[in-house]
């Protein structure tokens, strides 16, 4: 016999809604994150064991914004994944730290 089968559906979406510019990145991280409206939007970026490594809290607004910010110091090379939530949507990419 066979167990039922259960459906999962993940929210992170690839839509076009964010980019990074300068992959790789050494010190700082570039994001061009176009938003539906005005909103705080939380950005995480996670190593490749999923731990969270740094959390910003940043201002949108309707249309393309550019959003930069330093690295953390103690972050090193590798590959890492940042996240942009806005309350109801949230966007992944993967990026380069050298």
């Amino acid at each position: 016999s066979y167990s039922k089968i259960l459906s999962f559906q993940n929210k992170v979406t690839t839509d076009n809604n964010l980019k990074i510019l300068g992959n790789p990145a050494k010190d700082q991280l570039t994001l061009n994150y176009t938003a539906g409206n005005d909103n705080t939007i939380n950005i995480r970026i996670f190593d490749m064991t999923a731990r969270v490594i740094m959390s910003n809290k940043v201002n949108s607004f309707k249309g393309d914004n550019m959003i930069s910010f330093p690295l953390a110091s103690n972050m090193k090379a590798s590959i890492y994944t940042v996240e942009v939530n806005n309350g109801t949507d949230t966007q992944a990419k993967t990026f380069i730290k050298q």
